[in-house]
């Protein structure tokens, strides 16, 4: 199933059930020809590992397609909490920011 230019409300209509358990589970579920959001950071995981290896202490952008920021988004941001002295409420206005639909749900 490629969808690259497919409007989301085209996508929703003409893949219904695709679309339907994607929204249900993007993380586990892969849509026909596609991945799910596991197999993405399994593959980025990796790469991010490495840069940020090789470029210690540095300042690095990393540049990549949206789904695959804010799959990374995730981790990071559960790495920096644990690594907080003590346990903190939710930063205002990071799941808007992030594009999801809740603090647990990936848009």
């Amino acid at each position: 199933m490629a969808l690259g230019g497919i409007a989301r409300v085209d996508v929703e209509t003409q893949f219904a059930d695709e679309y339907s358990a994607w929204e249900e589970d993007p993380y586990t579920f892969a849509p026909a020809g596609g991945e799910s959001g596991i197999s993405v950071l399994a593959r980025a995981l990796p790469v991010i590992r490495e840069i940020v290896l090789q470029h210690n202490g540095e300042n690095v952008a990393v540049v990549s397609h949206k789904a695959t920021i804010r799959l990374l988004h995730q981790p990071a941001c559960s790495a920096l909490m644990r690594a907080l002295p003590r346990p903190v409420g939710p930063v205002a206005g990071v799941p808007e920011r992030a594009g999801l639909k809740s603090p647990v749900r990936a848009r």
